[in-house]
């Protein structure tokens, strides 16, 4: 039988394995599980990400910066953003001269290597494909599987590539900057790769990885910064240790022995952060908004008054404490960050008393609601809190809880019989685009693919939605998703109540800390002695 050492055990190995604080250069991150995948086509957990992004780049980035400006899209392989042609639907990137892939290719990046890249996306299957069916020929080489994607067109001799789309679509610019669309070279298997076999064009690459045990990310030699990383002085190495528990990562954090907690920790493990003097807690929201949907296609739903009830009567404070310090009370679909979200006052306390007014208006006084939630914290007790509420204005309501997996695939089902729920949306990238048409949009309503559970179809939000995705001035497309958000709020098919916020313990030690909105903590930007 194989030996299996207790979690004391592993922990006082590491704290001896450990450079010491002094030691300087290296950045140490207490990690729990292997990542999902090491190769950027398949990779999809945010863990996975926040290695990848040190390790990879693509034609263009995401801006290394907290909040709004993390959202911004910058030059990355690609020499300048792209020009774009009138109808949005030509876009050329002209690839640096200097871009170069680390061990073991150890050569420039061409064009042909990022036309490569992504066809590789469809034939690995990868999770992130369909983000990328905007571009000319994808689909249809998602499904022959042969004779490439002709909307993408290199040109290794002038160092371009042409992207034709079948639609204006901006968003394909940050769907561009994801690891998805990371520069591996030509050639690269279609199966999945462990990593430290892959060339990187990024700052670090992974010069080792042991499962279980741990990841190494070495610098890159040869990499010449892009705008997305200029100016970032970053660690020598980054030595991701895995198996540790948050609990484990926390006390090695406080004993001067890591640098960084990367699963979330608990309440008692950020109590205890916060008042050692090797380490501090550091907070920011995070791109995940919680809400309940309401099927407007079922009764008392099916009334926008009792919807707009729902939203005036819902304590938003009171379900963000439900999160124990991880959430923040909103009543937007957008949370902060992205581009459109609307600059508001603080979510509206609850008003019970108007709650109650509407439903009797809309004649639902007595009617029976079943609100479905799921088996996993905090929503057995958010689920409970809104059925009382609902109690309050003047329904009947019950709560029904489902395993996850099985309540998602149920709501898939435009024909399940939901009537109000539990939810939440993490966005893959910092733009509407990525909520909206997925979410409250008609064109989102298909048989066992449903995300819009709410199963509003309205024509005039529709066209909105369509007019707001195909604009390509930044300050016009923000003022357009305003307008969605205002149209969405009015329909009412949504109560928006909070947005997660991520606490994580870091030494002392490091400065630099830059938390972004897609990948959390930015290891490249910390600085240790």
């Amino acid at each position: 039988m194989r030996h299996i050492p207790s979690a004391a055990a592993v922990v006082a190995a590491l704290v001896c394995a450990l450079p010491a604080a002094a030691a300087g250069g290296t950045l140490v991150v207490a990690a729990a599980e292997d990542p999902d995948s090491l190769d950027p086509a398949i990779a999809y957990d945010t863990e996975s990400w926040q290695v990848l992004v040190n390790a990879g780049e693509g034609l263009v980035a995401y801006r290394h910066a907290a909040g709004a400006a993390g959202a911004e899209v910058v030059p990355a392989l690609a020499q300048a953003m792209p020009s774009v042609s009138a109808d949005g639907r030509r876009l050329v990137f002209r690839v640096r001269r200097d871009a170069r892939f680390g061990p073991p290719a150890n050569r420039a990046v061409r064009p042909s290597d990022l036309k490569a890249s992504i066809e590789r996306l469809f034939l690995a299957g990868s999770p992130g494909r369909g983000l990328f069916r905007s571009i000319a020929g994808a689909t249809r080489f998602e499904a022959t599987r042969s004779g490439g994607i002709p909307g993408l067109v290199a040109r290794d001799g002038a160092r371009t590539l042409e992207v034709r789309l079948v639609r204006s679509d901006p968003a394909i610019l940050r769907v561009l900057a994801l690891p998805f669309a990371f520069a591996l070279p030509a050639g690269t298997p279609a199966t999945p790769q462990a990593g430290p076999g892959l060339a990187s064009a990024g700052p670090y690459r992974v010069a080792a990885y042991t499962p279980g045990a741990g990841i190494e990310l070495a610098r890159n030699p040869g990499y010449a910064p892009g705008a997305a990383t200029r100016g970032a002085a970053g660690p020598d190495a980054i030595s991701v240790r895995l198996g540790l528990s948050p609990e484990e990562g926390a006390a090695l954090v406080r004993g001067g022995r890591a640098d960084y907690v990367q699963p979330r920790p608990s309440g008692d493990d950020v109590a205890a952060a916060a008042a050692s003097p090797a380490a501090r807690v550091r907070r920011h929201v995070e791109g995940t908004t919680y809400y309940f949907f309401m099927n407007t296609r079922r009764a008392p739903f099916d009334d926008v008054r009792v919807r707009r009830a729902v939203g005036l009567a819902i304590d938003r404070a009171a379900l963000a404490k439900a999160f124990e310090g991880q959430a923040v009370p909103t009543a937007q679909v957008l949370p902060p960050g992205v581009p459109g979200r609307r600059v508001t006052p603080a979510a509206p306390a609850p008003d019970v008393a108007a709650a109650r007014r509407l439903v009797a208006q809309a004649g639902a006084t007595g009617a029976y609601v079943t609100v479905w939630g799921q088996t996993n914290t905090p929503s057995p007790d958010v689920t409970a809190r809104l059925a009382r509420t609902l109690d309050a204005i003047g329904l009947r309501a019950t709560s029904r809880l489902w395993e996850r997996t099985t309540l998602l695939a149920t709501l898939a089902d435009p024909a399940a019989p939901s009537q109000i729920g539990y939810a939440r949306w993490r966005q893959d990238y910092p733009d509407a685009a990525d909520w909206f048409p997925l979410l409250l949009s008609g064109d989102g309503i298909r048989p066992g693919a449903t995300l819009n559970y709410a199963l509003l179809d309205d024509d005039a939000l529709d066209r909105r939605i369509a007019a707001a995705a195909a604009t390509w001035d930044d300050a016009t497309r923000a003022r357009r998703w305003q307008g969605v958000e205002a149209a969405v709020a009015r329909r009412a098919a949504w109560a928006p109540f909070a947005n997660t916020v991520r606490r994580d313990i870091v030494s002392r030690r490091v400065a630099g800390y830059v938390p972004h909105q897609v990948y959390g903590f930015l290891w490249m930007r910390a600085r240790v002695p």
